[in-house]
């Protein structure tokens, strides 16, 4: 199984819009309605040792981080299926040992019985 690497290199997580208060009193979004409050501004939101991670993303990067943690996405679900299909087979691998094993088995104690009887 050949597959080509991707071309932008994964990241992991998930680009989501915010819109901020800026805190200035006399500012439009001071009254904090929706449509009055600064933005979107783009940030990744990412897990690392278990701790939410925040980074800002400009808005020129905007479709190449999304794209990037597209590709991450996708390559963790390819990991996942990976691991699956491996595992599964790891299983039938196990079932195949353990039927050879009792088939030695079955011939060493004939052996030993036909031994006997001779």
């Amino acid at each position: 199984m050949t597959k080509t690497l991707p071309k932008i290199r994964p990241l992991p997580g998930t680009v989501h819009r915010e819109w901020k208060k800026c805190g200035k009193a006399g500012c439009r979004c001071a009254g904090g309605l929706v449509d009055q409050l600064h933005g979107p501004y783009h940030y990744r939101f990412w897990r690392d040792g278990g701790r939410l991670q925040k980074q800002y993303v400009p808005a020129a990067d905007v479709d190449q981080v999304q794209a990037a943690c597209r590709e991450r996405r996708i390559f963790d679900a390819q990991m996942r299926e990976h691991w699956r299909e491996s595992r599964q087979d790891l299983r039938d691998l196990r079932t195949v040992l353990r039927r050879a094993q009792l088939k030695v088995r079955d011939w060493e104690e004939k052996r030993r019985a036909k031994a006997i009887a001779d």
